[in-house]
């Protein structure tokens, strides 16, 4: 393959690795990611699978898709990095077609949380810009502001992951943080029971209320879903126009409005020292 960049797709902020050090790699197999919540594990495509000579687990894992969840099987990767921040033994699952979704053409795989566990996710979008943040090393300057929005609690599969109550004006919803949708979402069989009358494919919440504060007015797509629990997705379209980190070790998001005057500057930084690296290094994002 030389130096030229294989595309690993995963979200909608993408971390490009030029050449075998500039950025993130699968067993020496130089990937551009894109980072995603909440995906637990990480998720590749056939062909990068085998590229990496990815080891099956013999194991299967279920997954929530449109219609409910569906079986995939599980393998191991011996070695992921993600600028200095180094990971072994990752486990992957298969990208696979079902409902509503086929593997991007593109980009080939997503980035499971699983792996930033230790860390604060800073997601600045406007600025094009990710940072990993390990909340007990004293860094240059703390990108993990805003307000704060503690995770939901209540249910297993919630368990340290991006979920959180909001107040709407159909109510209290539980919501998924997820870089991978497109566009935020509510399942239509709970905006039918708060608004029998309301029959538009989108619905805007003049209150949409996280943490205490009021980040309204948010617009949601209705679809038809079948989730576990959880009532919808936060996606891309709040992203666009907000810094949120993802406090992984403290079980909450910070959520701040975008500045204005946020200027472009494309690139990922992982903040601290990871377990076996200094870091600080910095890879292009697209």
């Amino acid at each position: 393959m030389g130096t030229k960049s294989q595309i690993l797709a995963l979200g909608a902020l993408a971390i490009v690795s030029g050449g075998a050090r500039s950025g993130p790699i699968i067993n020496r197999l130089p990937l551009e990611l894109h980072a995603n919540e909440p995906p637990i594990l990480t998720v590749l495509q056939q062909e990068v699978l085998d590229a990496v000579h990815a080891i099956p687990t013999g194991k299967t894992t279920h997954v929530q898709g449109l219609d409910g969840l569906f079986e995939v099987p599980l393998f191991k990767v011996r070695q992921v990095k993600l600028g200095t921040a180094e990971f072994t033994e990752v486990v992957a699952r298969l990208d696979t077609i079902r409902k509503g979704y086929e593997p991007d053409k593109v980009t080939k795989g997503f980035l499971g949380s699983s792996l930033l566990k230790p860390y604060q996710v800073v997601i600045n979008y406007p600025a094009r810009a990710m940072t990993l943040q390990l909340p007990k090393v004293r860094v240059s300057k703390n990108r993990c502001t805003g307000t704060a929005v503690p995770f939901a609690t209540g249910q297993e599969a919630w368990a340290g992951e991006a979920f959180t109550e909001a107040e709407t004006d159909i109510g209290r919803v539980i919501l998924s943080w997820d870089t991978g949708a497109f566009t935020s979402v509510l399942r239509r069989s709970l905006v039918e029971v708060a608004q029998p009358k309301h029959t538009e494919s989108t619905l805007v919440t003049t209150k949409f209320v996280i943490g205490g504060d009021d980040f309204g007015p948010q617009q949601f797509e209705v679809w038809e879903l079948s989730l576990p629990h959880f009532d919808g997705f936060v996606g891309n379209d709040f992203f666009a126009t907000h810094v949120v980190c993802i406090d992984f070790p403290g079980k909450q998001l910070r959520v701040s409005a975008a500045s204005r005057l946020s200027r472009v500057f494309p690139t990922a930084t992982v903040e601290g020292r990871s377990a076996s690296k200094s870091t600080g290094e910095r890879a292009a994002i697209r």
